[in-house]
């Protein structure tokens, strides 16, 4: 039971890939549950930029460099984040 539990909780970490590796990218990873909090509430403190890619898209794979220099160059003057629209 142990060995299947640890096999699953992988397997959900590892199919939910995403190009923005959440502790060292600029570009903070949206999804339904943090979308509102970090964006919609938020429109008084600032400006938020957010792409909007699918992850089986070759133009949303060429962009990622763009998009991740970006979030460095910026991200003191916006709010940088992306949601994968295959999943939310």
């Amino acid at each position: 039971m142990k060995k299947t539990l640890t096999f699953l909780l992988l397997f959900a970490f590892s199919s939910a890939e995403t190009p923005y590796n959440p502790i060292k990218s600029a570009v903070q990873n949206l999804n339904n549950k943090n979308f509102e909090k970090q964006v919609t509430y938020n429109r008084e403190k600032g400006i938020s930029i957010v792409q909007f890619y699918k992850d089986t898209d070759a133009n949303s794979k060429r962009d990622v460099g763009q998009y991740e220099k970006f979030g460095l160059e910026h991200k003191m003057m916006f709010r940088i984040g992306a949601v994968n629209c295959n999943e939310f």
